[in-house]
Order: C-alpha cells, then sequence, then structure tokens
C-alpha cells in the first residue's frame, strides 16, 4: 500500500475468505479508481432432503467443503435448535429456530457438520445444500 498514508493504511479493510481448499482468496478487491469489485459466489447444484424431527440430536447436513450455502426450513410445530457442530442440545445450540421459520446460510458459508434437536419429535426440516 505504498500509495497510502500510514493513517489511511491503517484505515483499510482487507476482505478474504477461503476456498474449498482452505486457501485464502478474495472476495472483493479495489480497482485503480477506488471502485469496490465483488465476486459472485454461485451454485449450479441444489440437493433437497428432510430430516425427521428428534429429541436426540440429528445430523441436518453433513460436513461438505464442497457447500457453497444452504437453506433450512423447520417444518415443524416445535422448535429447533440449531447447532453449527457435531451435536446440538437445547442449552447448546448455535440458532433457536422457531416453528415454521427459514434459515439460509450465505457468504461466508460454513462447511463444516450441522445438528438440530427440536423441543419435541413433531415434523422435519427441509434442508436444500448448495454446491
Amino acid at each position: 500500500m505504498a500509495d497510502l498514508t500510514d493513517a489511511q493504511a491503517a484505515q483499510t479493510v482487507k476482505i478474504t475468505g477461503a476456498n474449498s481448499s482452505g486457501v485464502e482468496t478474495n472476495f472483493a478487491t479495489v480497482d485503480s479508481d477506488g471502485s469496490l469489485q465483488t465476486k459472485e459466489v454461485s451454485s449450479s447444484t441444489a440437493t433437497l432432503s428432510s430430516v425427521a424431527s428428534s429429541v436426540t440430536s440429528v445430523t441436518l447436513l453433513a460436513a461438505n467443503s464442497a457447500r457453497k450455502g444452504a437453506i433450512f426450513h423447520n417444518d415443524s410445530s416445535k422448535n429447533c435448535f440449531v447447532a453449527f457442530a457435531a451435536s446440538a442440545s437445547t442449552t447448546s445450540f448455535t440458532i433457536k429456530m422457531a416453528a415454521g421459520s427459514t434459515m439460509s446460510l450465505v457468504e461466508p458459508h460454513y462447511t463444516g457438520q450441522i445438528t438440530g434437536i427440536w423441543d419435541s419429535a413433531s415434523g422435519a426440516m427441509r434442508v436444500t445444500e448448495l454446491t
């Protein structure tokens, strides 16, 4: 950043992420006139699944390094506690999805295992994984 003063350089932001191999990638760049350019992440494949609700932790999505996003719909009359981890509980979770709610994973997205547990078994989680 030789063209910036020290004060200006201290105020810059680098926007990066990692590709499916874990290699750092720039999701945004600034061109020579200072305009911000972003990269669109798109998907051509969607895999739909349905996971029956359970009062024990179940896998909603297995780890997948090719995942570009996911959509979850709690098609249940009960709350679902979703964890970005190997196990979910009603006291250790990432997000509490109310009955009938929808959650989308967007950039930057999580590619590890996603689990869920319900208040009581009723309905299912409708899952769409984008790769």
